[in-house]
């Protein structure tokens, strides 16, 4: 955005990457299945060497939005994010991360409230399958 037009009031996704295929295509599959799709996905990739970055090709003509792809080789999570965040074109903008999986209702869930709203913050849930994740899960993201 270059602060002189507004932005159009949709609503970006942003979701960084590395190293996350398997993670990237459980969040896609999330994603297809909104009940209020995105007017634009894009995904900022830190230098995948898994097939990342070809996984967010191939949903290109899987999403009913176009998913822009964005190489930041080296980036970090949060360099990654913000690359993405500088590269929408819409109003607001929501941020998730490969291996997220929002619930249907989630980008429905913005807009609906949006407009009683300069800000929006969800509650997420944490999965995990080894005791070491379990413990991480409770001490890092508390019910």
């Amino acid at each position: 955005m270059n602060g002189c037009t507004p932005a159009p009031a949709g609503i970006s996704v942003v979701i960084p990457v590395r190293d996350d295929r398997d993670g990237l295509e459980a969040l896609f599959a999330a994603l297809a299945a909104q009940t209020r799709q995105a007017d634009e996905v894009i995904v900022v990739d830190g230098g995948s060497t898994d097939g990342s970055a070809e996984l967010a090709r191939e949903w290109e003509a899987h999403l009913p939005n176009v998913v822009f792809l964005l190489s930041r080789p080296g980036s970090n999570i949060a360099q990654a994010r913000n690359a993405g965040i500088a590269a929408t074109r819409h109003e607001w903008i929501a941020l998730t991360d490969a291996g997220c999986r929002p619930v249907p209702g989630w980008l429905q869930a913005i807009a609906t409230q949006r407009e009683h709203a300069d800000f929006l913050a969800g509650i997420l849930e944490v999965d995990w399958d080894t005791p070491f994740e379990h413990v991480l899960a409770v001490t890092h993201y508390p019910a």
